[in-house]
C-alpha cells in the first residue's frame, strides 16, 4: 500500500488537472462564445438601426425626387400652357390683321369702283353738247317765263310739278328746265325738279339729256330725297345705251349707298338681266 499512495496521488491529481483544465478552457469557450454572441448581437441591432436609417433616408430620397418631379411636372404644364395661350394669341391677331386686311381691301375697291364710275359719269358728261338742244328749247323756255308771269299766285315751283304730275309733259318740261339750277329752291324741291325733267326726257327716249339730268341730282344733290331714283335711271339709261358695264355700277351703287330704299329690288333685277 505504501508503494501505490504516491502513484494513486499522481493518478488523482492528473486527473484533477486534466478535468480543471479542460474546465477552465471550456469558460474560456463560453465567455468568448458569448462575447462573439454579444458582439454579433449587438452587429444584428446596429446592421438593423443601419437598414432602417437607409430605408428612412431611401424614403426621404423618394419624396424628394416626388416632389421635384412634382415641382418640374407644374413647370412643364406652366410652360406648355403659356406656349398654347401665347399661340392662340398669335393665332388671334393673324386672324384679325386677316379680316382687317381683308376689310381694308374691300374698302380701297369699293372706294376704286365708286372712283371709277364718278369718273365715266363725269367722261360721259363732258362729251354732251351743252348747246344740244339750245335753239329747241329757246321758245319754250320764253314760253315757260310768260306763263309764269301770267301765273303770279303759284309758284313756278308749284306750278312746273303740278303740270308734271297731270301728265302736261310739253308744258312742264321748259318750267322744269327754267327751275333747274335755281339754288333758292331747297335741295330736295331742285332734286325734284331734275327728276321731273330728267323723266320727260326720259320717256323721249332724250338718253344725253336725261342722263345730264340724273347725274346733276347725284353729283349735285347727293343726298336729297331723289338720289336713289337718280341713280336707277342713270342705269336704265346706261343699259338703253348698250354700256352694260357702267349700267352695273350704277345699280350697285344704288344698293350699296341706299339699301333701304325702294328702288333696291327693281335694281337687283335689273342686275340680273344684264
Amino acid at each position: 500500500m505504501k508503494k501505490l499512495f504516491p502513484s494513486s496521488i499522481l493518478f488523482y491529481f492528473s486527473i484533477f488537472i486534466f478535468f480543471g483544465c479542460q474546465t477552465a478552457e471550456e469558460v474560456r469557450r463560453e465567455k468568448m462564445i458569448e462575447a462573439m454572441h454579444g458582439q454579433l448581437g449587438q452587429s444584428q441591432k446596429l446592421s438593423a438601426e443601419f437598414s432602417n436609417q437607409l430605408e428612412e433616408l431611401d424614403k426621404k430620397i423618394n419624396k424628394l425626387n416626388g416632389k421635384i418631379e412634382e415641382v418640374d411636372h407644374r413647370n412643364s404644364e406652366d410652360i406648355r400652357k403659356n406656349e398654347e395661350q401665347t399661340q392662340n394669341l398669335l393665332a388671334q391677331n393673324q386672324e384679325k390683321m386677316i379680316l382687317l386686311e381683308d376689310q381694308m381691301k374691300q374698302i380701297k375697291e369699293a372706294l376704286e369702283e365708286q372712283k371709277n364710275f364718278i369718273e365715266k359719269v363725269t367722261q360721259s358728261l363732258s362729251h354732251l353738247d351743252p348747246h344740244l338742244h339750245q335753239k329747241k328749247n329757246q321758245k319754250e323756255k320764253q314760253t315757260s317765263q310768260t306763263k309764269v308771269t301770267k301765273n303770279s299766285e303759284t309758284s313756278s315751283y308749284d306750278e312746273a310739278m303740278s303740270l308734271y304730275k297731270s301728265g302736261k309733259y310739253k308744258t312742264a318740261l321748259p318750267l322744269l328746265e327754267a327751275l333747274a339750277d335755281d339754288k333758292k329752291l331747297s335741295q330736295n324741291n331742285r332734286s325734284k325738279i331734275l327728276h321731273a325733267a330728267g323723266y320727260i326726257k326720259y320717256t323721249r327716249k332724250d338718253w344725253d339729256g336725261s342722263l345730264t339730268l340724273f347725274s346733276k341730282i347725284y353729283s349735285d344733290l347727293p343726298k336729297s330725297i331723289m338720289a336713289a331714283s337718280s341713280l336707277l335711271f342713270i342705269g336704265k339709261i346706261f343699259q338703253q345705251k348698250g354700256q352694260k358695264n357702267d349700267a352695273k355700277l350704277s345699280f350697285e351703287e344704288l344698293i350699296s349707298k341706299f339699301p333701304k330704299s325702294r328702288h333696291v329690288k327693281e335694281a337687283k333685277n335689273s342686275l340680273e338681266k344684264l
